[in-house]
């Protein structure tokens, strides 16, 4: 599974360890981290060239190849808010975290408040992050599903995408419920 990782750059000396033990976790669980401009601060010691477009168009890109975004949310971040938004709009799975440490009053209402079946938030500890990221990975259960090719007229495309921006689902999660609901359970 692609994983997007994203966080605050501010006080990313405070949390660079922190950060790279939630990293560490999705790799030694055979999962790749892609390389957000968060990931290339942690793992590189020299500072980016790259434009603040480019850095929007690359992390942009990288949050549509992803399987799952996950984001930490111990240091409040427009950027970040930027790539949540981002993640929902692509209708991405995103796993959001904040450490035991940081009250629950301090996250921000619009992730508290989001109704999105996309969006978890666990708070963590350094003893059970390894055991919060399994579970949160095992209840995804992708691995029970299979992909397939599907040709659509305009219409039925119209139909599946408006379906899943009502009801904030990913087009495959909408489809999926729409057959089990009302053609195999009837």
């Amino acid at each position: 599974m692609n994983v997007y990782f994203a966080a605050s750059t501010r006080n990313l000396s405070q949390n660079r360890t922190k950060f790279v033990k939630l990293l560490e976790v999705f790799k030694e669980l055979g999962h790749v981290v892609l390389p957000s401009w968060i990931v290339e601060k942690l793992y590189s010691k020299e500072s980016s060239d790259k434009r603040p477009q480019e850095l929007v168009l690359d992390n942009t890109q990288l949050v549509q190849e992803s399987d799952l975004v996950v984001i930490d949310l111990s240091t409040p971040s427009f950027g970040v808010g930027y790539l949540f938004g981002q993640a929902l709009a692509n209708h991405r799975p995103i796993l959001c975290l904040y450490p035991e440490t940081v009250s629950l009053e301090s996250i921000s209402e619009i992730v508290k408040g989001s109704t999105s079946s996309l969006v978890t938030l666990k708070s963590y500890s350094e003893s059970n992050v390894r055991d919060i990221i399994r579970d949160y990975l095992a209840g995804m259960s992708l691995d029970s599903l299979r992909k397939f090719n599907f040709i659509a007229s305009e219409e039925i495309m119209r139909f599946i995408e408006d379906g899943s921006v009502k009801e904030g689902k990913s087009k495959s999660e909408f489809l999926r419920d729409k057959i089990l609901n009302e053609l195999i359970t009837k």
